[in-house]
Formats: C-alpha cells, sequence, structure tokens
C-alpha cells in the first residue's frame, strides 16, 4: 500500500497531483503484449483506486485545516451568500373608479338595476353608453323588452342576426301578419316552376321555424293581414295560429286582433289558458250601435226640470220663430175684442 499523504496546502496538492505520471504507475505485467493491447489487470484497477483514495484524504485534511485556522481562512468564501431581502406584502391591484362604484356592486344587484332601467316604457338606453362592460352585461336584458314586427320577413331577419341565447330571453312578442312574395310564380324556368299554394305552405313553415328559436314567450299577440286578400292568405293566418298551442302550451296570454269566429276555425286555441280577441263580432257591433243611438235619442228629450226660458231657447233655435207658443198667445190677444 502506498504511504499516507502528508497534510499539505490546496497549492501543494495541485501541483503534486500534476506531476504525477500515471501512466508508469500501472504495474507491468510478465509479458508486454498485455500493456500493448491495451488491457488492464486487476492490479492495475486495485492501484487507480488506491490513488484517488489518496488524493480525495489529502484534499478534504487539507481544506479542513485551512477553515479551522481564522488566520489562514480566506477572504472570499467559496459559496458568495445572497443578500437578504425583507419581504415586501404582496401589493393589491389599483382599483378603477368604476369598479369601486357601480362595477363594484354584486353582479345580482347590477342586474336588477338593468331590469329596473332597460324594462320600463322609457327605457333609459343612455345607459349602455356607459361603457363596454355595462352593454356588454345589459345587453342581454333588452331582450325581455316587449318586441313588435310589423312583418314575418323583419322576424325572421332579426332571429338571423340574434344569438341563441339571447333568443330564449324574449318574453314578449307582437307579430303582424302580412302578405308573401308572389314573384317566383313569374318565373318562366322549368326547374323552379311552383305554385301559389306551396308558397303559402312554405310561409308556414319558416314560421314554425322561427317560433321554435323563441321558445320562452309567454305574451304574444297577432295581428292577421288585412282584409281582401285572397282565400290563401288567410288559410295562412289560420294556420299559423295553429301553431300556437302546439308550440307554446304554456302560454301565459294571447291577443288575436280579430273576431271570436277565429275559435270556429282554430278550435285548438281553447286549449290555452288565456285567449282575447280586439275585434268584435258583426253581432256585437250592431248592438253596440243600438246602444249608442237609444242613449243619443234619451239625451235629446227634454226633462221636467227645463224652465220655461230654455224651452224658448229650443223653440228659436229651430228656425221658425212664427211657431214659437209666445207669439201665438199674442198673436191671440190682438184678435180678441175689446169690452
Amino acid at each position: 500500500m502506498p504511504p499516507q499523504a502528508k497534510p499539505a496546502t490546496v497549492e501543494y496538492i495541485h501541483t503534486w497531483m500534476h506531476s504525477i505520471d500515471y501512466k508508469n504507475v500501472r504495474a507491468r505485467s510478465p509479458t508486454e503484449k498485455s500493456i500493448s493491447r491495451g488491457r488492464e489487470t486487476p492490479c492495475d484497477v486495485l492501484t487507480s483506486f488506491l490513488l484517488l483514495d489518496m488524493c480525495f484524504s489529502s484534499l478534504v485534511s487539507t481544506i479542513g485545516q485551512e477553515y479551522s485556522n481564522p488566520e489562514r481562512r480566506p477572504t472570499k468564501d467559496l459559496i458568495p451568500t445572497l443578500p437578504v431581502v425583507a419581504e415586501e406584502p404582496p401589493s393589491q391591484p389599483a382599483v378603477s373608479q368604476e369598479q369601486s362604484g357601480f362595477l363594484g356592486l354584486p353582479a345580482e344587484l347590477r342586474v336588477a338595476i338593468y331590469e329596473g332601467a332597460l324594462l320600463t316604457t322609457l327605457p333609459t338606453l343612455a345607459l349602455l353608453q356607459t361603457s363596454r362592460q355595462i352593454a356588454m352585461e345589459a345587453k342581454p336584458t333588452l331582450y325581455q323588452r316587449p318586441l313588435t314586427f310589423e312583418s314575418q320577413t323583419q322576424l325572421y331577419d332579426w332571429i338571423e342576426r340574434s344569438r341563441s341565447s339571447n333568443l330564449k330571453r324574449v318574453r314578449s312578442l307582437t307579430l303582424r301578419l302580412g302578405d308573401i312574395d308572389l314573384s317566383p310564380l313569374f318565373d318562366s324556368r322549368p326547374q323552379t316552376r311552383t305554385s301559389a299554394w306551396s308558397l303559402y305552405q312554405g310561409e308556414v313553415e319558416k314560421l314554425h321555424r322561427a317560433f321554435s328559436e323563441l321558445p320562452n314567450v309567454s305574451d304574444l299577440t297577432i295581428t292577421p293581414p288585412e282584409a281582401g286578400h285572397s282565400q290563401l292568405l288567410r288559410s295562412m293566418y289560420l294556420s299559423s295560429m295553429a301553431l300556437v298551442p302546439r308550440l307554446y302550451p304554456e302560454l301565459k296570454h294571447l291577443t288575436v286582433d280579430d273576431t271570436e269566429a277565429v275559435l270556429e276555425k282554430v278550435p285548438c286555441l281553447t286549449q290555452l289558458s288565456s285567449v282575447s280577441f280586439t275585434v268584435a263580432s258583426k253581432v256585437e257591433q250592431s248592438a253596440s250601435k243600438e246602444r249608442h243611438d237609444s242613449a243619443a235619442n234619451l239625451q235629446k228629450k227634454p226633462s221636467k226640470h227645463d224652465t220655461r226660458a230654455s224651452r224658448k231657447r229650443r223653440t228659436s233655435a229651430d228656425g221658425n220663430p212664427n211657431k214659437s207658443a209666445g207669439r201665438k198667445r199674442r198673436a191671440r190677444r190682438r184678435q180678441k175684442p175689446s169690452t
């Protein structure tokens, strides 16, 4: 075994390790053939481990002696120490003026404010121009307002531009039905020929799809087309009315700007909880006219409490002053002979 190395400085060990000839340290075997081929014997491996153990022991003992002596301790440590920085409390994000005010309120309270401002008869639409966040939060509330469409074409275009999530918020709808475009009947191309009945039937299917996009309607008002149009348009109107009980079985109220004769054509409307008609029938119109005429006649008859002066004013207002009672009496007095 090699002799134990004496403690030395780090510089000495470094110089000593570089001066060792590791090639000559290897033990020579009896035959040079094994060395020329580069094969190591067990003696060579053992010698290498002993050298590494000796170097490591010398290095550890030298470093321990240097650090144990305060006078020989180096000025610079091997591992530099990091400066101690005092931990600062986490900075809170700055709160804007809007978030500290209206936007700082709970979401449920803001929605209640939107409904109170936008669901009135005179909505405050200037609220939507306050900020982008308020406009995004208040926009769904606008779909809960009563909506009115002058034709089914306007309804189709509005549904295409709206999101399905917003369409589910619609509660009140007023629709005025109108005539359809019959220009395809005049197309001379054979592949596009159609009939008037198929066009009106296609319009009923469009109304069916439009009503299906509005599943939460609770108040519906339908105005029929103007009178005097074709019978096909009238059939389209009655077919559209038949869609209401099927698509809205839980409808709270249906208002039809027509007479109660619609119930004879569409009896399924009686399945709804509430149906009202704004146009009176001919029998009711004639009865109301008779009541109005009788009330006007009663107003023309003089009452018992009329005074003589008022009767004279009414008599003179007829335009025939010779027929007044007072003048007739005066004329008879003149004709009577004096005694």
